[in-house]
């Protein structure tokens, strides 16, 4: 804001003595101050629409946004003259991260260029198309929805998308502006089905379809120390609330256990009741904030024990 005579400041204000034939002379000077302008370009075809620029600085703390123009021209204002580490980015679906470098346009952060305001350079930011993977989602050759689908380069998310009930071009989810030549892990999420993830390296536009099946998931181990003839119950449950729960009688010898069929959860807990014994929780727990939670999302999980 600007305040007559020339100040931001309110305090600063000059109070203004109206006059019964009116006041002249109340002036104000618009200056832009400092600022940061470029123009945003296209590698292949015109530029998409609604492009919004990113400012940032580090040692003050900027980080704002502004709308390109139509023909891709932006500009930042009322910046500081003295700070030199501004970098400027777009991130815009269907294209690779965009970020300013005076020699050319940068992917990653690595490649970002520290700049200052001036007030005629012209930054210049190259949007490149990105490789794309799509397919489809399916249960019983049906399409289906609400998948949260991931591509992960080393173990780090790179693109995501939610399938939806429906088809578009044979696909009903694309994770699109990928870099290519670039390996990635697809995986896929649901509440009931589940499907192995699979790996690509993308080159272009790729096709990774998945069939989900219901789940046969197993938790499987054994108890030792339980009495011959002496009832327990182990039971795997979730805060969500999928229990399971089966019965066994003990031997006197090591005791073999399996909980099938269970759903897919990143979080289940296994416990153990045998009366004449402690409450436990895997592993060795008996109390759910200390308990191990067991994943149990593509694969089965073996091998937890009891004593």
């Amino acid at each position: 804001a600007q305040y007559y005579d020339q100040t931001s400041v309110f305090d600063d204000a000059k109070i203004i003595q109206l006059q019964p034939f009116g006041v002249t002379g109340i002036d104000f000077v618009l200056d832009e101050g400092a600022i940061i302008q470029g123009e945003i370009k296209a590698d292949s075809d015109s530029i998409p629409a609604n492009i919004y620029v990113n400012l940032r600085s580090k040692s003050t703390g900027v980080d704002s946004y502004v709308k390109a123009e139509g023909d891709g021209t932006f500009k930042f204002i009322q910046l500081d003259y003295n700070v030199s580490d501004y970098v400027v980015s777009v991130f815009t679906d269907g294209y690779l991260p965009a970020i300013y470098n005076s020699n050319a346009t940068a992917s990653s952060w690595a490649g970002a260029e520290d700049i200052g305001p001036s007030d005629t350079i012209v930054r210049s930011i190259t949007l490149t198309k990105g490789a794309t993977i799509k397919g489809s989602i399916t249960h019983l050759s049906e399409p289906v929805p609400d998948v949260f689908v991931e591509a992960l380069s080393d173990q780090i998310l790179m693109g995501s998308y939610v399938s939806t009930d429906y088809y578009l071009n044979d696909a009903n989810y694309e994770i699109t502006g990928l870099l290519p030549n670039v390996s990635y892990d697809i995986h896929v999420t649901h509440e009931t089905l589940v499907a192995q993830p699979q790996t690509i390296t993308a080159t272009g536009e790729d096709i990774v379809n998945f069939a989900l099946t219901e789940p046969d998931l197993i938790i499987s181990g054994s108890i030792t120390g339980v009495p011959k003839s002496k009832k327990i119950q182990v039971t795997a449950w979730t805060l969500s609330n999928k229990t399971q729960t089966i019965s066994l009688v003990g031997t006197g010898n090591v005791l073999g256990y399996s909980i099938n069929k269970l759903k897919p959860n990143e979080s289940y807990y296994v416990d153990i009741i045998c009366q004449g014994f402690p409450y436990q929780l895997y592993n060795g727990k008996n109390n759910i904030s200390t308990a191990d939670v067991i994943a149990l999302t593509t694969a089965s999980a073996s091998h937890i024990d009891f004593t």
